[in-house]
Parts: structure tokens; sequence; C-alpha cells
């Protein structure tokens, strides 16, 4: 495959040689400084006295983070977001090479779309299988007139985890590395969730 080179090395009109990962990695700390402090601000100023007016929270039933905690969740949803932000800005020319269907994707997208957590149980990771698990039974959907919603809900996870495992499998050469960035997004997203819904601690 041709990584936008000429015939004599040169780059080919309009396209783009694949960023270093240098770059990479320098734009995606300078969005993170950037994105990490504007989620604490949102998250502490808008979203925290949203919890507390819930009814969890008034009956002593919800951990809401604060302090170094919520500050070291909205780095790890923050770097998340700055990461695929990066990568996709490094690689906007290539869309068409970034998202093109391969078997190593569509596994990945599988997989990663399982584990993305979608919920908390306590403090505990809800996996995207607990959407996946709805369609094994259909009828039992029809019936409660939630077929639609979770024929959505799935879609949204699988096309969101493809955009995702896309974008790092693309933009990130190192095997390794993959590895390791797509765990980040996973505690990036876990982060998020924490975030969004506080922790439950009351009786089940």
């Amino acid at each position: 495959m041709s990584d936008g080179s000429g015939p004599a090395g040169g780059p080919q009109k309009g396209s783009a040689r694949r960023p270093r990962p240098r770059q990479t990695a320098q734009l995606t700390l300078f969005l993170l400084a950037i994105i990490a402090p504007a989620i604490w601000l949102f998250y502490s100023r808008v979203w925290v006295p949203r919890l507390h007016q819930s009814e969890w929270w008034a009956r002593g039933h919800l951990i809401v983070p604060d302090g170094w905690t919520s500050i070291a969740l909205c780095l790890m949803t923050g770097f998340g977001v700055a990461l695929l932000l990066a990568i996709g800005t490094l690689n906007r020319h290539r869309p068409r090479l970034m998202f093109r269907p391969t078997g190593t994707k569509l596994a990945a997208m599988g997989l990663f779309g399982m584990l993305a957590p979608v919920g908390l149980f306590y403090a505990l990771p809800i996996g995207g299988w607990s959407i996946l698990l709805w369609l094994f039974n259909p009828i039992r959907l029809v019936d409660a007139g939630r077929l639609l919603q979770v024929l959505g809900s799935t879609t949204a996870l699988l096309v969101a985890s493809y955009a995702a495992v896309s974008m790092i499998i693309y933009g990130i050469r190192n095997y390794a590395v993959r590895g390791l960035l797509l765990g980040a997004l996973w505690l990036s997203l876990y982060a998020a969730q924490i975030l969004l819904s506080g922790v439950y601690n009351g009786p089940l």
C-alpha cells in the first residue's frame, strides 16, 4: 500500500504522509491540556449540582467523586477524547483508509463493543455485552415495545466502537502501543461513566 509517496519518493498531489508517533503524542498532550480542565469545570460547576439533586443523593446512596478523585477521572476522560481528536486531526486527509473495513477492525470492534463500559453496577463497569444480550430474545423485546430502542443502542455502540478502534489501529503503527491505548480508551469510558452517574452504594 502506498504511504502517500510518488515514484521519486516525494508526496503525491492531494495526499499526505501518515503522521509520526511524536506528532500524535504531542498533539494529544496539547489537546489534553485544554480538554481536561474544560471537563473538570463542567463537571464541578454544572454536573455535580445536578447529581446532588438526585433522589439517591438525598437518601445517602450516591457517591459523587470530588477533589483529587474527580481531577483524576477528568484527566482519564480527557485523554480518551484528546487521543481520538489528535488521530482524527492528523489523519483527516485519509478518512477512507482510516475507516476502510478489514477483518482486524471488525474483530476489534466486536471485542471492544462487548467490553466497553456502558453502565455501572455499584462501582463495577457493565460492558456492552449487556446491550447485545437483549438481541438474543427479540420476541420479548417486541412484546415489551423495546426492540427499536435496543437496536438503536446496539447500532450506536457498534458504530462508536468501530470508529474508535479504526482510528487507533490506523493512527498507531506499533501493535503493543495500540493495545495499551485501547486499554486507556476503555479506562477513559469507565471514568466518564463514574463522572456522569456517580457510584450507587445503596441497597439493591
